[in-house]
């Protein structure tokens, strides 16, 4: 019966029961073997769903309370945050507030009485911003090269309206005979070239990481772009160090000597070039940029505060609702987090999509 019963380890304990009402006897030392199962369901079951250790009735959280006897997984846990972090009085990515059980965020559970730090539930824009740098005459198009392949509504360079836009990112520097003073960036990487399942999600991260494959990537921008007219480059890795795009935490650090390395190259070539980065909107993301850093080397900032939902929220633990790809309430939230991290809005572009 024992041998039976852990068969049935990794099965819930309502179908270990389903299965003991399907036995015409059932011996007396199934008391003791049922105990036994259940113990291992609980230790080989999956571990908390916040990462904390999982104590005694359930509960999650840190140090002995949870994390001592009758801790049941995820015993070794330590706090994102504060006095229960792997480091005592650990800061959060981007400031954001500490809540007084170790977690990080940024909406009004995390904010209370008893927050850590950085207790601030709506930070302003860093002083010294003044009203005209919320306008920095940066009117910024995306061009996607596949829009000249598509099988119908084709959109070649040359049909894009150019008179609105100081500045364009796509993959041709051709339309400067139809506006000779727009500035033309080539843009790199991306959703798809990071995404997981395919050849190319690892090579900025493979980039970043070594010192001599940042220089040969510098040299590689330099040349690319002389040859091909490009006034500048936009970085837009998705994501650097996010396990779920393939990322590791070393990632951030690295990126910030990538773009420091881009930014010395181009000094040394003795040419004008400009280098931004593309930033999500999300803290999920976001969290593993350095922005204060990478700000020391690139010229702004492109927020990306659009496609916040779509097909993808069919899945949404909350419930699959149909919402619009942006708006302002959740723009502002998102630009709240480089407030946070004293960025000014004079460095920061906010994207809109206009589709069609």
């Amino acid at each position: 019966m024992l041998y039976k019963l852990w068969m049935f380890a990794h099965e819930s304990p309502a179908t270990i029961v389903w299965y003991l009402s399907q036995l015409d006897t059932i011996p007396v030392c199934v008391g003791t073997a049922l105990v036994v199962v259940v113990v291992v369901v609980a230790i080989a079951g999956p571990l908390t769903h916040n990462g904390a250790c999982c104590g005694v009735g359930g509960y999650c959280g840190y140090r002995d309370t949870y994390c001592g006897a009758g801790c049941v997984s995820n015993c070794g846990a330590t706090a994102q945050c504060g006095k229960d972090a792997a480091v005592f009085n650990t800061i959060c990515p981007l400031n954001v507030c500490c809540r007084e059980y170790g977690f990080c965020g940024t909406t009004e559970d995390f904010y209370s009485t008893r927050c850590q730090s950085n207790c601030v539930l709506d930070p302003k824009p860093p002083d010294g911003a003044a009203s005209v740098d919320l306008l920095s005459n940066k009117v910024i198009g995306y061009y996607e090269s596949w829009m000249a392949r598509k099988a119908c509504h084709k959109v070649a360079p040359t049909d894009l309206l150019l008179d609105a836009l100081t500045h364009l990112f796509l993959d041709t520097t051709n339309l400067k005979s139809i506006k000779e003073d727009i500035k033309v960036f080539v843009s790199v990487s991306g959703w798809t070239f990071s995404d997981n399942d395919t050849a190319t999600q690892l090579v900025f991260g493979d980039i970043a990481a070594s010192t001599i494959n940042r220089q040969k990537f510098a040299n590689n921008v330099v040349h690319f772009m002389k040859k091909y007219g490009f006034d500048s480059i936009d970085l837009d890795l998705e994501y650097p160090g996010a396990s779920d795009r393939g990322g590791n935490p070393e990632d951030t650090v690295n990126y910030v000597l990538l773009l420091k390395t881009i930014c010395e190259t181009f000094d040394a070539s003795g040419s004008d070039f400009g280098l931004t980065f593309t930033a999500p909107s999300s803290y999920w993301y976001l969290r593993w940029f350095y922005l204060p850093g990478m700000l020391k080397y690139a010229d702004w900032i492109n927020l990306m505060s659009y496609d916040l939902h779509g097909v993808w929220d069919a899945i949404n633990p909350i419930g699959s609702i149909v919402q619009a790809h942006t708006n302002l309430t959740e723009i502002k939230l998102a630009a709240s987090l480089f407030w946070r991290a004293n960025v000014p809005p004079a460095k920061l572009v906010i994207g809109f999509g206009f589709y069609g």
